[in-house]
């Protein structure tokens, strides 16, 4: 079976989590790793039986490497990626894909000037509960989404006072998810955020946020609700539109079709559907990794793309503006 011979920038808590995926993809034979703590970049190397760098630029020199993934923090993202693809590596990078609007549209470009795959790593997408999402969400063409993204407390190294890319970390998947399913452009930002409340780390804890987005159903408006003290508090989406509504929550998924409302203000031809998410054939971020590595196989086929680069820039510049929005007081267009 063809591989592709990757390897791995990072081996901290996100990077040991992709290494055991990856040693674990038919599709992929790891190299060598990297990363710039030498006990982490050490245990990681002895854990694969691979060689390892404590500069990523020696991993990226070898000839044999074809793909990097990167998983070091998202601040680091930018240079890392713009160092492989002057290498001339594809890259699958963690998400955020980077810190910044700015960065993002650097690698944007540094992408399409060379030709070689660039993917961000949204595994959400490989999970069969995403696409139906995405589907629903178009058929009843909706006009307004309601996204509770709730957590617990976060370890230290996620606390630090810029946005990078993702407001908090996990709502990052929250953004693409809604990108993806209304197939639109994000538009601009109204947002509010509360910092300090646990932690005196200037880390933002608390966010609310309602985005505009240009669909081909329409204006639709996205309210995302997120924090670092939604303990028990179950997570959910939401859609709402002239045809129908659409919520899962949990492993629960609901469609409820009609075609308007008559005069008693019952709906027209109400139809109620429970769904159940399709096998998908193994773990999202294993499929995930196996459609990678099929993109730099076949480049010439003609691949479901995962979460491209210029998707990537479409979740970071959600983060910033909504960040950006809450310190002003005022709502900030978005910029692509």
């Amino acid at each position: 079976m063809d591989q592709v011979k990757v390897g791995l920038i990072g081996c901290g808590q996100r990077g040991k989590g992709l290494l055991n995926e990856i040693l674990n993809t038919e599709k992929m034979q790891l190299v060598g790793v990297a990363d710039v703590d030498e006990a982490r970049m050490k245990a990681a190397a002895e854990r694969a039986g691979v060689e390892g760098y404590a500069d990523h630029q020696a991993l990226l020199a070898r000839d044999d490497l074809q793909a990097v993934l990167i998983a070091t923090h998202t601040r680091h993202h930018a240079p890392v990626i713009t160092d492989a693809l002057d290498a001339g590596k594809h890259v699958l990078t963690e998400k955020p894909m980077v810190d910044t609007g700015e960065n993002a549209r650097a690698v944007v470009a540094k992408l399409e000037a060379t030709g070689l795959r660039g993917m961000v790593a949204y595994q959400r997408r490989f999970a069969g509960q995403a696409e139906i999402v995405r589907q629903k969400t178009q058929e009843i063409e909706a006009l307004q989404m309601l996204v509770a993204c709730q957590r617990g407390m976060m370890a230290p190294q996620y606390f630090f006072p810029e946005h990078y890319g993702g407001v908090i970390d996990t709502i990052s998947h929250s953004f693409d998810v809604v990108n993806w399913a209304l197939g639109g452009r994000p538009v601009r930002a109204c947002a509010t955020i509360r910092r300090n409340v646990f932690r005196r780390k200037d880390a933002i804890e608390f966010v609310s946020a309602l985005v505009e987005y240009d669909t081909p159903a329409g204006p639709c408006t996205a309210d995302f609700f997120a924090s670092l003290a939604g303990v028990n508090c179950p997570n959910f989406i939401q859609a709402i539109g002239p045809k129908g509504t659409f919520h899962v929550a949990g492993g629960k998924m609901t469609v409820t079709r009609h075609e308007g409302f008559r005069e008693d203000k019952t709906p027209i031809n109400e139809q109620r559907e429970e769904l159940e998410a399709p096998e998908k054939g193994g773990p999202a971020v294993k499929l995930m990794l196996s459609h990678f590595a099929r993109c730099v196989l076949e480049p010439d086929a003609d691949l479901y793309p995962g979460c491209s680069f210029k998707e990537g820039l479409a979740a970071v510049c959600v983060s910033e503006a909504i960040a950006e929005s809450a310190e002003r007081g005022t709502p900030v267009e978005i910029e692509l």
